[in-house]
């Protein structure tokens, strides 16, 4: 049960743990994905600066390279009409068409992703477009990408070129990767900050089930709920368990039947009500009078079986003075009547059972008690007297 439990506790507390990282992963995620989008941003400001100066390309080139190299650029490549490359990380890209240059590794991933989101005729709808676009490459886009590529329609003024056109596209490229694993570090923290309180708790829950609800619940199940001893279920196990400890321990031990004289005339003439509280008040005087280390059950109705660890004779001795208690008194019910009673009572020895088991002396004690009500109730019958030695049951 204990192991079943922690398992249990286990399962739930990392269920909610992903379910806290997750809430609070995805907006971390978005935290590192707009601080990106900002660093973007702010690069492109920086650099469209630099086109729109009025000066030489080279000089354009030399400040693209110097502002990228500063701020960290995977890469960056300022385009003209048709794809053609203004400025870029290396200078021999000058004049070329960017729709070219798949293969060029110095570019990062560039060029492959301005042919995965434009054609050659679109780079001018590009150019002219107003607002800028990200992208964002990696296993998952929306949650921890790796790349950011930034595209930027800018005016461009460069001195000495008119063919250059007024309008340009900066593709930036930015590794992610340190914003990745610095969130990463907090998602994990995250984890660790919401499993820790979470295991303690469902632990101690599962001690306080373990320790204080699950005996109160366990003693529901096993107790009949009218007369507060073992119900049949519970009496046929633990009767079966310590008779097996008898057993291996070579103990005598005794098993009663008990069973109230024309207990239906009672439900009839007071109602049932009435013979609940007989049973309720009956149950109670048992517990008083069988010593507490013995077995009572309710084995149905009006029936209790009782196990006891005593030779016949003191078990015999407890017995009788349990019917003389009942047969010598009146019993109040709620109601103010007054009610009398009697018990017939058959015992099993398991000296004298052919089987030393719970079904063979329960057997062997309905033959007692069988021949208890023949002789008109209100009586004991010892086991030597109900004939169980060497008794046999045969079918009419």
């Amino acid at each position: 049960m204990n192991q079943e439990l922690i398992f249990l506790s286990l399962v739930v507390t990392a269920l909610g743990s992903c379910l806290l990282v997750g809430v609070s992963g995805f907006l971390v995620v978005q935290a590192a994905m707009s601080e990106a989008e900002r660093q973007a941003r702010s690069i492109e400001h920086d650099l469209v600066t630099s086109v729109t100066s009025y000066q030489p390309v080279e000089q354009v080139q030399r400040e693209l390279q110097l502002k990228a190299a500063s701020r960290d650029l995977q890469s960056v490549v300022l385009l003209g009409p048709g794809g053609r490359v203004i400025a870029a990380n290396d200078n021999t890209m000058l004049g070329r068409s960017v729709f070219g240059l798949s293969w060029w590794k110095r570019l990062g991933r560039i060029p492959s992703d301005v042919l995965t989101c434009l054609r050659p005729s679109d780079v001018a709808a590009a150019c002219h477009s107003v607002q800028p676009v990200n992208q964002f490459q990696g296993f998952i886009p929306a949650f921890g990408s790796q790349r950011l590529v930034h595209f930027a329609p800018t005016p461009l003024a460069i001195e000495g070129r008119p063919d250059l056109g007024n309008r340009g596209l900066l593709v930036l490229e930015l590794d992610l990767s340190p914003v990745t694993q610095r969130w990463s570090r907090w998602i994990a923290l995250v984890f660790v900050a919401g499993f820790a309180p979470l295991f303690l708790t469902e632990t101690a829950l599962v001690f306080f089930l373990r320790r204080r609800l699950l005996p109160e619940l366990l003693g529901l199940a096993q107790v009949d709920c009218l007369s507060g001893v073992f119900n049949r279920r519970s009496f046929f196990e633990m009767a079966a368990q310590r008779i097996g400890e008898f057993k291996q321990n070579q103990c005598l031990c005794v098993v009663a039947l008990i069973d109230i004289d024309r207990f239906k005339s009672i439900n009839d003439t007071y109602g049932h009500p009435a013979g609940d509280e007989v049973i309720t008040q009956l149950s109670a005087l048992f517990r008083d009078v069988i010593p507490s280390g013995d077995l009572i059950g309710r084995l149905g109705g009006d029936e209790f079986g009782v196990l006891m660890l005593e030779s016949a004779a003191e078990a015999a001795a407890v017995l009788e003075s349990l019917r003389c208690q009942v047969a010598a008194r009146s019993w109040r019910m709620n109601d103010g009547s007054l009610v009398h009673f009697t018990l017939s009572i058959g015992m099993a020895d398991s000296r004298l059972a052919q089987a030393c088991n719970i079904d063979e002396l329960l057997a062997a004690a309905d033959v007692g008690l069988y021949t208890a009500k023949g002789n008109g109730g209100n009586s004991l019958v010892p086991p030597n007297e109900a004939g169980t030695q060497g008794w046999t049951m045969q079918l009419a």
